[in-house]
């Protein structure tokens, strides 16, 4: 299939990210419970009904000052924290509105790109680092880091590229 004659829409349909307008939930690292923040485990209401769990999130405060109530009944220290793959939705506290979805090739990112992907600008980075004169380099040591066994990017693969937008949260 011959990606660059692809037509926008047709992107789109076939883009497993959604197209432009769709919504895309972030994951996080995570805890859910009920919260006994006043001292008293404020499991059911009054009428014998469960409430609704509480999620806390590891980025917040990696849970300092937050004590976990083990199934054993004592307060513990270290919180049995979850990945960000075992989040579900109500817990959602960031959600992302896509606005464009193009395909292109690995190599042909920019050095907006590379910084959109979470590269430092190179006078941000170590001394050692800071000799580079593209992002280029580090986003694609970056990339083999996570790919090189099966999509290289010297192989030049090609790619989804999805553009966003902080719309909001679940919660």
């Amino acid at each position: 299939m011959n990606m660059e004659h692809l037509n926008k829409s047709l992107i789109a349909e076939l883009s497993p990210y959604g197209g432009p307008g769709d919504k895309l939930w972030v994951r996080e690292k995570f805890i859910a419970g009920w919260d006994a923040s006043n001292g008293d485990l404020q499991q059911y209401d009054e009428s014998g009904n469960e409430l609704p769990k509480k999620a806390w999130y590891a980025a917040d405060d990696n849970g300092e000052g937050f004590c976990w109530l083990g199934d054993d009944g004592n307060f513990r220290d270290n919180i049995p924290w979850k990945p960000s793959i075992h989040m579900p939705r109500w817990a959602c506290r960031t959600l992302l509105t896509v606005t464009d979805v193009r395909v292109e090739r690995v190599a042909d990112i920019t050095e907006a790109g590379c910084w959109a992907e979470g590269i430092p600008e190179t006078r941000d980075l170590a001394p050692c680092l800071s000799l580079l004169d593209s992002p280029i380099p580090a986003f694609k040591l970056l990339w083999d880091s996570i790919y090189k066994d099966t999509l290289s990017f010297d192989s030049n693969p090609w790619v989804w590229a999805i553009t966003f937008k902080t719309t909001g949260s679940e919660t």
